[in-house]
């Protein structure tokens, strides 16, 4: 049990460190404000303290926290506990340092004719090069940071001709002087013409999964630079956003489904799922079902109670009698909403990592394969959930966005009736439109309509990445979030215009 749960807690550590950095940065960031402007600095101390940042920032400093502790026990964790939580630290960090170097590279030179073991500089750090081809228009012939004539025994070499170019790539077992650290070339030119030598190489740093750490570190300080700019440039709209997410996070909904969402993903690790040995891509898609259904069930819950409530009980008239215009106020709640929303995602989609790091090295260990799955295969597991987690909750933003808009005209139940229908035939749309070819005219027009004006919700759908084992590519990733952005536009732009003559009075 304890050698399951060290295994699996190891790549948060990344995400700890990421964390860390993250906190590192923003409080070094507000001490250069502290000394320039003091009451700004309190202002963003204060600002810390809102319900919508600081559940995030106690995650971020409790994951930052264990990665520091087991950074310090390193030296001793094997005496004390007979474990050791995460070997490969000194590399990690050393890799991300090197992440702006790797990439794919080509490197041109000149071998002078009939060149007799010119040394060529290309300098790649040990463990770092995945693929390597050399084209010529001679005939060549290399060997890597040791000259032919030093070496013994068999010398290694590769021959490189114009129509026969050298070509290696990285693989598990394989033995070549390129798998280390490769510092020059020593380069035969066998005729008496010189030579051009193209040199493409393709590198990766030595802990890929070292990425994780700015990835975390960005995306902590992205999301409190959020909230800092709007309560710089948007004051009131920032004003009622914060008061709504206090209302959504003070209501008893928002613990039970906390409570309720961690109990049940805790539960859906021991469930057997009797898929013969994909259990984990099971778990991944019901857990992530679980905190999108969830999400988008408070989200229906707490914007039809919220907007249509304070409209209908006159308090949205005593704000806007106040120096607030109608535009702030429904942004302003549509924030406060997600907001409140992403501390779900925030709470449940990190507890969902973590059942899915040790859900990998449970089921290894249930089915004898404990020896050949290591930390490694855990990240993968959760580096390919992430995205879905993203996924989700753009998706959750998008029907947030339309609750919002018939909020400010209709009541609870006939908005929570509509938004219902809306999940559900937006699942069904591409179905729905596929179904239809052949069709009558009129049938097949009102199913691409259909499909035109509300949400095709299916595009936020992972389950064919999860089920596939891959991840999703990140130029369709991006327009997936490009189409939620234009539609949650569209549809603020008409909950401002149906809310713009709503008489509250």
């Amino acid at each position: 049990m304890a050698e399951r749960l060290s295994m699996a807690a190891a790549p948060f550590w990344l995400v700890g460190m990421g964390a860390f950095v993250g906190l590192a940065i923003l409080l070094m960031a507000w001490f250069v404000v502290y000394l320039v402007k003091r009451p700004v600095a309190m202002e963003l101390v204060d600002l810390a303290g809102r319900p919508a940042i600081r559940p995030v920032l106690i995650v971020a400093a409790f994951f930052a926290g264990l990665s520091l502790l087991s950074t310090a026990l390193a030296p001793v964790e094997m005496g004390l506990f007979g474990l050791r939580t995460f070997e490969d630290r000194a590399e990690a960090i050393a890799s991300v340092f090197r992440i702006p170097s790797v990439g794919d590279e080509v490197h041109e030179f000149t071998i002078a004719g009939n060149a007799i073991e010119e040394p060529v500089s290309l300098n790649i750090p040990r463990g770092e090069l995945q693929e390597f081809e050399v084209n010529s228009d001679q005939d060549l012939r290399l060997s890597v940071n040791v000259p032919e004539s030093e070496q013994q025994n068999d010398p290694l070499v590769m021959k490189v001709s114009a129509t026969d170019p050298a070509e290696w790539e990285r693989r598990i077992g394989s033995v070549s002087p390129l798998m280390g650290e490769v510092r020059q070339f020593f380069v035969s030119n066998n005729s008496p013409e010189p030579a051009s030598m193209t040199i493409a190489t393709t590198t990766e740093i030595v802990i890929p999964e070292a990425r994780a750490i700015p990835i975390t570190a960005i995306s902590l300080i992205l999301y409190v630079l959020f909230f800092v700019f709007l309560r710089t440039f948007f004051s009131k709209t920032f004003a009622i956003a914060m008061a709504s997410c206090k209302e959504a996070v003070s209501q008893p909904l928002f613990y039970l489904l906390l409570a309720a969402g961690a109990f049940m993903l805790l539960l859906l690790v021991y469930l057997p799922y009797f898929t013969f040995g994909d259990d984990v891509k099971q778990f991944k898609d019901s857990g992530l079902t679980l905190i999108i259904v969830m999400s988008i069930g408070f989200v229906f819950w707490v914007a039809g109670s919220s907007v249509s409530d304070e409209i209908e009980g006159r308090t949205a008239l005593m704000v806007l009698s106040k120096p607030v215009g109608r535009p702030p106020f429904v942004i302003g709640k549509y924030l406060g909403i997600m907001a409140s929303v992403a501390i779900i995602f925030v709470v449940l989609g990190t507890l969902l990592l973590l059942l899915t790091s040790y859900k990998t090295m449970y089921d290894a260990g249930e089915t004898s394969r404990r020896s050949i799955t290591s930390w490694h295969d855990c990240y993968r597991q959760m580096a390919q959930l992430a995205p879905g987690l993203v996924l989700g909750f753009l998706e959750t933003a998008v029907l947030a966005s339309i609750t919002v808009a018939l909020s400010t005209r209709l009541a609870m139940l006939p908005n929570l009736i509509i938004c219902i229908s809306i999940y559900v035939v937006g699942h069904l749309l591409p179905l729905l439109v596929h179904s239809t070819m052949g069709e009558m005219a009129l049938v097949r027009f009102m199913s691409v309509l259909a499909a035109t004006v509300l949400p095709v919700l299916e595009y936020f759908n992972y389950y064919g990445a999860i089920t596939s084992g891959q991840t999703m590519p990140f130029s369709l990733f991006a327009l997936t979030a490009l189409y939620a952005l234009i539609y949650i536009t569209i549809a603020m732009l008409l909950a401002l215009a149906m809310f713009e003559d709503r008489d509250l009075a």
